[in-house]
Formats: structure tokens, sequence, C-alpha cells
């Protein structure tokens, strides 16, 4: 019995053998060279006393997880991620070699930043290269007045480095001189090629005053409305505005009237009450519509600026609704409200 189970044994050893020649030497395993991104920083622009956007992007995205991107900011030398630190958004891998732009905040007037980009990734965090910025002195609260050439008196007030006229234009006249054309016929307002005003629901008495003229696209474009040594706030003069009071998403809290004497209200779902703490005053002088309408009196203003873009104009929106300073392309029919901005 012991043999015959030796036996078996040696021949199922020997017919497992055959089955199962020996393995072949297993391949190393390569693992691939880490590449890390590429930042780069690409420019500084819209310099406030407290405030700066800088813009980046990744530059190459190597072969690494990506976790992050943004500016970084100090006033020392070579910041990183330590120091202050804004994020761009998105945040997905799809989009991360678009460039970003963010703006820098809480920044100390007359000090010198330096700003650099960077990318966070599973295996480390690169750099770009670094620029600088030096921020200019506070001049915010300084008042004023400004006279036009119909004898209006105006206040003014300074928010960073600009001085603006803290109440709509409601002059009748170029600064040369000239009339400017009272169109009231609602037909005629969205054809007439030409420098036109009016005042809301054609009601002077009512309204000239409190919320000044509404003038259409063509008086912010001859640079002869606002007194000498002022001018239509261009798109990049409105920027640097909101740059300053820490964005457009929030600045319509601080350039709206507190309280509800003019504006309607309190509208429920505002997200925070209006302050006016940059002392410009925004009031809810509505608009006029490219039908010759007149709309959203109490609730909203449409303010132009002088620079076109094709179809109209940039323009901005204080609301009710919102905290916002709206941007956005007022077409040539539309009549909204004007500031002036003083020169520098």
């Amino acid at each position: 019995m012991g043999k015959l189970w030796i036996k078996t044994f040696l021949v199922t050893a020997a017919l497992t053998l055959l089955a199962f020649p020996g393995c072949e030497k297993a391949e190393p395993v390569v693992v691939p060279e880490i590449v890390l991104p590429t930042s780069t920083t690409y420019d500084i622009e819209y310099v406030t006393p407290r405030s700066a956007f800088c813009s980046g992007a990744v530059s190459s995205r190597g072969n690494s997880v990506l976790l992050e991107k943004g500016i970084c900011c100090d006033d020392e030398p070579l910041p990183d991620t330590l120091d202050i630190r804004i994020a761009a958004y998105p945040y997905s891998v799809e989009t991360y070699l678009t460039g970003y732009t963010v703006l820098i905040k809480d920044l100390v007037p007359n000090t010198t930043y330096y700003a650099r980009s960077y990318v966070i990734s599973r295996d480390g965090t690169v750099y770009g290269n670094e620029l600088s910025f030096t921020t200019p002195a506070d001049l915010s609260g300084v008042e004023g007045t400004l006279t036009d050439i119909d004898g209006n008196t105006y206040r003014t007030i300074s928010i960073g480095t600009q001085v603006w006229t803290a109440e709509n234009l409601k002059t009748t006249k170029f600064n040369d001189g000239t009339e400017i054309e009272e169109l009231t016929d609602g037909n005629l307002w969205y054809f007439r090629c030409t420098p036109a005003y009016c005042w809301y629901d054609n009601d002077e008495e009512k309204y000239r005053d409190l919320y000044g003229a509404l003038y259409n696209f063509y008086v912010g474009q001859t640079g002869k409305v606002c007194p000498e040594g002022w001018h239509v706030p261009t798109d990049d003069d409105w920027t640097l505005l909101e740059s300053y009071l820490g964005g457009g998403d929030v600045a319509g809290i601080k350039l709206k009237e507190a309280g509800f004497e003019h504006w309607n209200g309190p509208y429920e779902n505002s997200f925070h009450a209006a302050t006016n703490e940059s002392g410009f005053t925004g009031l809810p002088g509505g608009c006029r519509t490219p039908d010759g309408a007149f709309a959203k009196v109490g609730t909203d203003n449409f303010f132009w600026s002088s620079t076109g873009n094709g179809t109209g104009a940039w323009y901005r929106v204080q609301s009710l609704y919102g905290d916002f300073n709206f941007r956005g392309c007022l077409s040539i029919g539309y009549g909204g409200s004007l500031r002036c901005v003083k020169d520098q």
C-alpha cells in the first residue's frame, strides 16, 4: 500500500511539472517620473490703497494631480502659500490651463507688496515668477463740491485715490454751453442717434433734484458733459472703484444710500443692508428703456460708463435685490444716469 502511494505521488508530481513549466521572470515595474506643473504670474492692475487685481495661469499641467491654483502675496519677497493666499476658481482639471484673476484685499496703504502665482499638486507646490507693486495713499472721505455750467452744485467724495460726484448729473448743457436735446417722446427715444436727455416719467419737478437726468448713450461719449477737469467714468474707473471696495460682488452695499427713504424695501432676501460707507450715495433713479418706457425707480439705478463695446457701453447697476455693483452692457437704446470722476 505504501509503495503504491509513493508511486502515485511521483506520477502526479511529474504530470504537474509537465503541465506547469517554470514561470518566466517578471518584468520590472517602471514608475513614471513625476512632472510637476508650472505657473506664470502675468499682471497686477487696478491697484488701490487697500487692494489689487493679480492674474496668473497654469502654464503646463505636468502629470501630477492638481489640487489648487491662485496667487500668494506678502510685504516680503518670495511669498508662499502660508502668506496671503487667494485661490482661483474653478478647481476642475478641465479648466486648469485657463488664466485667472483674483482680487487681493485688506492691504495697507503706502506699502510695497510682492505677489506670485502658485499651483498645489498631489506631489508638491510650485510658484511662478514674482511681481511687485506699491499701494498708494488712501485719500478716502474728503468731501467737496463741483458746479456745472447750468449752475448746479454737486457734492463730491474721495474714494481711495479717486474723486467722484456724490450726486447724479442734471445738466442740460455740455461744458462748452451747447444745449443737450430734451427728448420726451418715447417713440423717438430709441431712434435718436444724437445726444439727448429726459427726466424720469418726463416729470422734471418730481425727479430732477433727487435723481438727476436720464441721458442716452451719445451724451456720455462726447467727453463734454462733465465740468472741465472731470469726465464720465470709463469702465476702468468703475473697476478701480470696485477693487477698492472689495470687488464688484459686494461693492453695491458700500455704494448705495443707507436706509429706505428712497430705496423700496426692506427687501427680505437682500444679503446685507446698504451702508454707503464710501459716501457715493447711490440712489434708485431707474432708467428709460429702448421702447421709451420708464422703469425701476425705487429698486435700481443704471450708470453709464464712457467705454463703448460695439452695441452700447459698459454700465453699472446697483439694486435693491443684491449686494453687487453689477457690470454689463447697456444698449444704445437705454437712458441712464451719469456721475463724474476727477481727472488724474
